[in-house]
């Protein structure tokens, strides 16, 4: 007699029920990860910048503590070459480098100013494309600092703890070039597309990899021998040649409110796609607010506002990230300080007061970083 099997017996085909019961739990799992809300995308810390006023060593510590990812190095010519044919002293760039460097902030490099020697102009806000003899020596100058600071160059084989990694591959390429207080006597398009062609010249004898971006434009600069920032790019990328030099375009999108920031970033992006520049990268290179200050000033707000206004510009270029290609967005500045006066609502732009003490709207860039970068 064969033995009853185990239907047969008045038990349960375990093997089935078991594979159907898999078969359940494998449907439901999959239809929560349906149902789930998708996993926010990590961002790279070098999204999150940041400029500084006179930064202190503790400043720099502070902000790898915080986890800042960049941190802009002004590179002005006249403080590198004291005298024509003279050498090039590269010790305070060096020490901003390495300062940032060592916190794992990637310098991000600007490069602008011309000394007395070359254009006999002593506010060194002239841009040296009026001749061979100027061209010559503001392509030796940028030469110079792409041999010292980028992918290989002397700084990073002669700091050998710091990460190599860490050596630009882009380069801004002057500051605010469309107002008149940063380019003598009258801003000017193609002189600015001139100086982005014998840039890419020097550079290409050095590194061709290494990327160009247009120099921060601020929007609407109060003079009539200055351009705003729509035009200027409009015309610049109509000057003959000019797109091919541009790897990214920097803007400095001050306003009274996030919405203004936004239509200024917006219609930068808009030029560049029209253009046929859509590979080439937003970067924020300055936007902030103060915390106190004239009244009059746009930008002045209360430390409440400043915080808020940060937290909202950040999470909007977030969202934007990548259909507008946001390289970085550098916030202007990481503390409050006294003295000289770049502007007049900048002292007290910063993130910490001026006893390094974290205001509201460094806690909240604080914040982001620790949500938002993997």
């Amino acid at each position: 007699m064969t033995a009853p099997t185990l239907t047969q017996a008045g038990g349960s085909p375990r093997p089935r029920i078991l594979t159907l019961a898999v078969t359940s739990l494998l449907l439901l799992l999959a239809v929560a990860m349906l149902l789930a809300p998708p996993a926010e995308a990590k961002v790279p810390r070098t999204f999150f910048g940041l400029s500084a006023v006179r930064p202190t060593a503790d400043d720099f510590t502070r902000m790898g503590q915080i986890g800042a990812g960049s941190f802009r190095v002004e590179i002005p010519w006249p403080s590198v070459q004291a005298s024509k044919g003279g050498p090039f002293a590269w010790a305070g760039a060096d020490k901003r480098f390495r300062q940032a460097a060592a916190q794992g902030l990637q310098p991000v490099p600007i490069i602008f100013g011309a000394p007395e020697f070359v254009t006999g102009d002593s506010r060194n806000i002239r841009g040296p494309v009026k001749n061979r003899k100027q061209k010559r020596q503001w392509k030796k100058f940028a030469a110079a600092a792409l041999e010292r600071y980028g992918q290989g160059g002397s700084f990073w084989q002669q700091h050998p703890t710091l990460d190599p990694a860490l050596a630009p591959r882009d380069w801004l390429i002057w500051n605010e070039q469309n107002a008149r207080a940063f380019w003598h006597p009258r801003v000017s398009p193609r002189k600015y597309a001139k100086l982005l062609r014998i840039t890419r010249k020097a550079f290409d004898k050095v590194d061709p990899a290494a990327r160009m971006i247009v120099g921060g434009m601020y929007g609407f600069p109060d003079n009539r021998k200055s351009m705003p920032a729509k035009r200027f790019l409009k015309k610049l990328y109509r000057t003959r040649g000019a797109k091919r030099l541009i790897d990214g375009v920097s803007v400095h999108p001050y306003a009274p409110n996030l919405g203004g920031v936004k239509k200024q970033s917006k219609t930068a992006r808009k030029i560049m796609n029209r253009a046929g520049d859509r590979r080439a990268a937003l970067w924020v290179g300055e936007t902030g607010w103060a915390s106190a200050g004239p009244k009059k000033s746009f930008v002045v707000k209360n430390r409440k506002i400043q915080a808020k206004l940060l937290e909202k510009t950040y999470r909007f270029f977030l969202r934007k990230r990548r259909s507008w290609r946001v390289k970085t967005v550098f916030w202007f500045t990481w503390r409050d300080y006294g003295g000289a006066k770049i502007c007049s609502w900048c002292p007290k732009a910063g993130l910490l007061n001026r006893k390094s003490k974290k205001k509201p709207a460094g806690r909240s860039y604080e914040a982001l970083i620790a949500k938002k970068v993997g």
